[in-house]
């Protein structure tokens, strides 16, 4: 069995149970379209790198480990949708509670969340208004409303944040 591995350095290194060795060198013919080849020898190299760990040996990504979240993030952070409202719609007014919110201004909100206006169109037909919209879930948006999944994801999570929008702001009657 054979095993290659490489390293962020473009070294490769390989070994198997037949302790074949493998190297990487520069193709110098300009015909080849590959930068690298590789060559199996027999006997042992000096440049050959040998994997005598015994572990397997795994490529990193480079973004694996250059971004921790829980290393920058330090101190409490302010939810985007408490600070500048859930999402700017144009004709949405934040300042009034969105439970109040009739259906025409229900289904622009809909349709600014999900860039839909059979969304849109829907929540009117429906009349969606703003405290029918806050009780919706998953399930309703699906069976009820028959949105298609994406669509129904989006508004089921909009629809969580303007929820703990409309608590934080105005609290729950």
């Amino acid at each position: 069995m054979k095993r290659v591995s490489g390293g962020s350095d473009g070294a490769i290194s390989c070994s198997s149970s037949t302790d074949a060795k493998c190297k990487v060198e520069d193709d110098p013919s300009p015909s080849s379209s590959s930068k690298t080849r590789r060559r199996e020898e027999l006997s042992p190299s000096k440049k050959v790198k040998q994997d005598t760990s015994g572990q397997r040996s795994t490529m990193n990504s480079p973004t694996s480990t250059e971004h921790s979240p829980t290393a920058e993030s330090t101190g409490v952070t302010t939810p985007v949708s408490v600070s500048c409202g859930p999402l700017n719609v144009p004709g949405v007014d934040y300042d009034v509670d969105p439970k109040l919110w009739t259906p025409d201004v229900a289904a622009r909100w809909a349709q600014a969340v999900t860039g839909s206006e059979t969304c849109a169109a829907t929540f009117r037909r429906e009349e969606v208004d703003g405290d029918a919209m806050l009780m919706m879930g998953f399930d309703d948006l699906r069976s009820h409303l028959s949105f298609t999944f994406g669509p129904a994801k989006k508004l089921q999570l909009a629809i969580e944040q303007l929820k703990v929008f409309r608590d934080q702001k105005y609290g729950t009657p």
